[in-house]
């Protein structure tokens, strides 16, 4: 017969009448897991402990003899931390993307490319204005995360009716360049300055 690995219901009705076979003996690991486990995290420590006590420079084992003061030169001054100096530039252009679908989405969208040239990571805010000739712009952000020396694109788009699409496209026709307005705020820092 088979010694089976885990006890069913009818065994511990059993073992409680005093009929049924013995349980199963318990693993030595499970009553000394907690002993190996503190082994293990001590005995790194002791050997850290040795090495530093027996290490050039300790003190320990010195004699009473007393021997002339020496002079220790003096430790070079630390350099302070440098100040943040935070400083995203950025660039962009903006267009339209129509749906070949009858009653598909068009969206307006744009692509800001940004340069962190501070010296520490930023959190930005990108704002982007889609001018609407004859009517307030159409205003849409993102917030992105700038590594110390990053550059990253924030893709921005809009989902917009065709009557919007018109008064924007109205408004690239009646202007030189790119009609849309770009704007970086930095919302918050990270890191360490460099």
């Amino acid at each position: 017969m088979k010694a089976r690995k885990y006890q069913t219901t009818d065994d511990v009705i059993a073992q409680a009448a005093g009929t049924g076979p013995p349980p199963p003996p318990k693993r030595w690991w499970r009553r000394k897991g907690w002993v190996i486990a503190g082994c293990i995290l001590v005995a790194p420590l002791m050997l850290i402990g040795v090495i530093l006590a027996f290490s050039p420079g300790s003190t320990t084992g010195t004699t009473g003899a007393t021997s002339p003061a020496v002079a220790n030169p003096a430790a070079p001054a630390a350099q302070p931390a440098p100040a943040e100096s935070p400083n995203a530039e950025g660039s962009g252009s903006c267009d339209t993307s129509l749906s070949s679908a009858l009653y598909g989405q068009d969206y307006l969208t744009a692509s800001v490319h940004l340069k962190n040239t501070g010296n520490v990571g930023q959190v930005v805010k990108v704002t982007v204005w889609w001018p609407q000739q004859g009517f307030d712009p159409i205003k849409a952000h993102k917030t992105m995360r700038l590594a110390f020396g990053a550059h990253r694109t924030a893709n921005l788009h809009v989902p917009v009716s065709t009557e919007q699409i018109s008064r924007f496209q109205d408004e690239q026709l009646a202007s030189d360049g790119d009609p849309c307005n770009y704007r970086i705020d930095e919302i918050s820092t990270y890191g360490p300055a460099h």
